[in-house]
């Protein structure tokens, strides 16, 4: 989707919404950068005024980055809650 637009995107994260089955996604998405440089690049180009996706204005800010967990703090964790 951006890909033509931005250099470094790597992936585009779409949560499905449970509440409205029909529709395919929640109305919004993330997009993960191989480096914080390319993704600030990316909403500068992406939100400039008369820049359209999919025939719409974008709206973006900074998402807080998912922690990675090691296979060593994983051995630890004995009750996991859902």
């Amino acid at each position: 989707m951006t890909a033509h637009v931005t250099d470094g995107l790597m992936d585009i994260i779409l949560k499905e919404d449970a509440e409205h089955p029909r529709n395919k996604h929640r109305g919004f998405a993330f997009a993960d950068y191989s480096d914080h440089k390319l993704a600030s690049g990316a909403m500068k180009r992406l939100l400039a005024p008369g820049t359209l996706v999919f025939n719409k204005n974008l709206h973006a800010e900074w998402a807080e980055p998912l922690n990675e967990v090691t296979e060593e703090q994983m051995a630890k964790v004995s009750v996991g809650l859902v």
